[in-house]
Parts: C-alpha cells; structure tokens; sequence
C-alpha cells in the first residue's frame, strides 16, 4: 500500500490523532489476548499442529472465490486490506468467537450471533478507524464475503483435524470439501457478505444516528438467526430436499444407506446435495445481494464519471473523461499512451479521487480545502507528467 493510497484511505480517520491511535491499540490488545486464549484452548484439545497443517489446503480451497471477490472491487480494491481482513478473522476473531462458542450455556442457539458478530468485528473496526475504506454497499459484501472467507478457511482446516481422530483421512477431505460449496463460496462467506451489506448501507447513506444503523442492526440479526437456524436443524431440512431435487433432475434415487452412513464421504446425490444446499438455504440473501452489487456498482460508476468529468484537462484530460464516460461497470478503462503498470496506477488513482471527493462533500468540506484530494490529483499530474 503506497503513500498515496495510505491517504485516501485514512481521509477522517481517528488514527490520526493520539487517543484515537490509543484506542485502537488497546482494543487490538484485547482481541489478541482473547484470541490466544483461543489457540490455547485448541492446543489443549490435541489438534492446534494439525489444523494448521490444513489451513493451506483450505486456502486453495478458497481461491476461486477471492479471485472472483476482488475482481468486483478491482476498480478501488485495496489489496492490503483484503488480506488483513482474512487474516484478522483467520487469526485473531475466529479463535475469540470458539471462546464464546464453548462457554456459552446455549451455544446452538447462540452459535450464530458469536461468530457473525466476530466475523464482522474486523469491518466495524475499520468503519470506526478508518471509514474511507468501506464507502458503498458493494464495499460492505465484499470486505463481509472476506471476513467470511478467513473464517471458513480455520473452520474447514479444524473440521479435518478433529475428524481424522476417527476417520480415514481421504473420507474426511471428501466430506469437509464440501463446505467449500462450489469456488470456496460456502455460507460463512455468504452469511458475512450479506452482514456486509448491511454496514454499506449504513457508510453509504447520509442518515445519521439511529437512523443510519437500524437496517443494518436488522440484517445482522436476520443473518444470525438464520445461522443458528442452520445449526440447530435446518441444515438437514435443505440438505435432504437439496438431495431429492438434484435426485430427480438427474433420474437417480436418493436411498437411506447414503443418508445414515457418514455422509459426503462418498460420491452421491448427498454429497453433491451437501454442496448445492449452501445455496438453496441462503438463495433469498443470494439474490438480494447480486441485486445490490448490480445496482452500487451502476451506482458507482455513475459518480465516478460525474466527479471525474469536473476535474481540470491536467488531472483528467479530454481524451481520458471519454474514456471514463464509456467505461463498463466492470470494466476498467485503458490509457494506451502510458506503460501499463502506470495507466493502472492512473485508473485506480482516479477511482479514488472521485470517491474521496464525493465523501468530501458529504461531510460537509470545500473539495478544494481537502489536503487528500490535493494529494491525488497531484500524484495523477505526476505520473502522467513522467511518462
């Protein structure tokens, strides 16, 4: 993450400032206490070396679906922080939420607002110290669906070390590749993603207060119970009709041996079912956030050209806002009279000044007083000036 990047991204941030610097770092110490705590109490149940020793397979598990995560938010994806959110869940609010979860006197009950809640905790943080980062609804799912990811990466890579204890280990890898559901998409990733969505909601609307948080709050708990749901039964409920719809589009039977016996370690209508019924469970959250991701980055990209087009012919030169005017919502545009690393460069820049200029607005600010803009669209003159 370059310096240029580094300010647009900490536009109003607390960290600039002693106690906001302050806070964090006690709040990341308490997470980290609580998260050792965590991994000691895995390496007390015998399996702490052996997980780890799976979390690389289930990484690779989840590669097709970051790569499809990020190519979403290529546009002012941060790469750094892409990693830090995995990460953070992965090792730091993933091992807390385990403590909640074995010490909760109602944990299937409670198991779904534990682990959304610690899931999310890392994007609430950034919401707080760095509110640059999450601006959209899109934002929300996609920093949600890695939140979500980083989890489903340890639960998969613990699911295998506690179920090699009794079972042969290929058994295990072909019943637990099934939580990756199909490209890593499982409904750890769906469930964050759409929690995500609803703290985009509330970064991208101009309500305030109560206002501003009550669907958001709605969403997670939504999301919550529809998770402990999940545990409590309902997996088995769409896992079986997910099994007898697949049975009939393909004209086989679903018989009682592949329903008693250890399920998902042989390859039948119930472990394709045990896949699919990711989906089929969460089809509702699915479509409504295809929906959204439509319609922010229409959105999006609708303000990018609006605040593109304002800048002089030396940030944004004639030729260039053409370019802006017909670009795709998915598509980046090319600036084939400089190299291609920094025509990137130069794309990604201009993302994000118009998104930092529409967040200058919103709060109030002269776009023309904002240091960051200044720092933006001196560093586009720059590269374009060097080349």
């Amino acid at each position: 993450m370059d310096n240029i990047v580094k300010s647009y991204i900490f536009y109003n941030s607390p960290l600039k400032e002693k106690n906001g610097k302050i806070a964090f770092t006690l709040l990341l110490m308490l997470l980290v206490g609580l998260a050792v705590k965590g991994w000691i109490t895995f390496g007390k149940e015998g399996i702490l070396l052996t997980m780890w020793e799976w979390v690389p397979y289930a990484i690779i598990g989840s590669i097709l679906a970051y790569l499809v995560i990020t190519f979403i938010d290529r546009k002012r994806g941060i790469g750094f922080f892409h990693l830090v959110t995995i990460l953070s869940v992965l090792l730091i609010t993933a091992p807390v939420a385990s403590i909640f979860n074995i010490e909760s006197p109602i944990k299937l009950y409670a198991v779904g607002f534990n682990e959304e809640f610690f899931k999310i905790l890392p994007l609430l943080i950034f919401v707080i110290f760095i509110p640059n980062l999450i601006r959209t609804k899109k934002d929300g799912m996609v920093y949600g669906a890695l939140a979500g990811m980083g989890f489903n990466i340890i639960e998969i890579a613990s699911y295998i070390a506690i179920s090699t204890i009794e079972l042969p280990l290929m058994d295990v890898l072909y019943q637990q590749s099934t939580r990756f559901a199909l490209w890593g998409f499982g409904s750890h990733v769906i469930w964050s993603a759409f929690v995500g969505l609803g703290i985009g909601i509330a970064m991208q609307s101009n309500e305030k207060g109560w206002k501003k948080w009550r669907l958001p709050i709605a969403i997670f708990l939504i999301t919550a119970i529809a998770h402990s749901s999940y545990d409590l039964g309902m997996v088995g409920v769409f896992l079986l009709a997910t099994a007898y719809l697949l049975g009939f589009l393909k004209g086989e039977a679903v018989t009682p041996d592949m329903i008693i016996t250890t399920p998902g370690t042989s390859d039948n209508i119930v472990r394709n079912a045990m896949k699919f019924e990711h989906f089929s469970y969460n089809i509702v959250f699915i479509i409504i956030m295809i929906w959204q991701v439509i319609k922010t980055l229409k959105w999006e990209q609708a303000l990018t050209v609006k605040e593109l087009l304002k800048e002089s012919n030396d940030v944004v030169s004639e030729s260039d806002k053409k370019l802006v005017e017909n670009e795709g919502v998915l598509s980046m545009r090319k600036y084939k009279q400089y190299p291609k690393k920094t025509a990137r460069k130069i794309v990604k820049y201009e993302n994000l000044l118009a998104m930092l200029k529409h967040s200058v607005v919103r709060d109030g600010k002269d776009i023309e007083d904002s240091e960051e803009v200044q720092v933006l669209r001196n560093e586009i003159k720059v590269l374009k000036l060097n080349q």
